[in-house]
């Protein structure tokens, strides 16, 4: 005996409408490009935020971890005479950097937001050097 599998075929007025208005809540989540630099006296965490501000952006010292976080909503309406619409738009994200706690100053960490650029410098502690490593083989 053989089963059959039944599917509903999109009908004319399925295909006329599908296009016409996107979906009213376009939910992301953001995965920002992040760039470490090291230079003798720091890091500096560079997390890419476009479309962000400072007042969207956290950042947090916890338990060995860097936290970066965000939230973007934003609104859009159209009416015309013939056209009522209404876009939201929503997306967030959550970053968690391990960090060695002896090895930075952390009550030094400061953070600043630049054209969409999230810059988190993380000073090191005085007398903490890179150790060169010998390789055996």
């Amino acid at each position: 005996m053989t089963a059959l599998k039944t599917r509903a075929l999109p009908t004319l007025w399925d295909r006329f409408f599908e296009d016409a208005w996107p979906p009213v809540n376009d939910e992301k989540v953001l995965n920002p490009q992040i760039e470490i630099r090291r230079n003798d006296s720091e890091y500096r965490i560079l997390a890419q935020l476009p479309g962000l501000k400072k007042e969207d952006v956290q950042v947090e010292v916890e338990n060995g971890e860097l936290k970066l976080s965000g939230k973007y909503s934003a609104e859009e309406k159209t009416e015309h005479k013939t056209v009522h619409s209404e876009i939201r738009r929503y997306a967030e994200f959550r970053r968690n950097l391990r960090i060695d706690q002896d090895r930075f100053d952390l009550d030094r960490v400061s953070a600043k937001m630049e054209n969409g650029v999230l810059e988190v410098t993380l000073p090191l502690r005085a007398g903490v050097k890179a150790r060169q490593i010998q390789i055996n083989g």
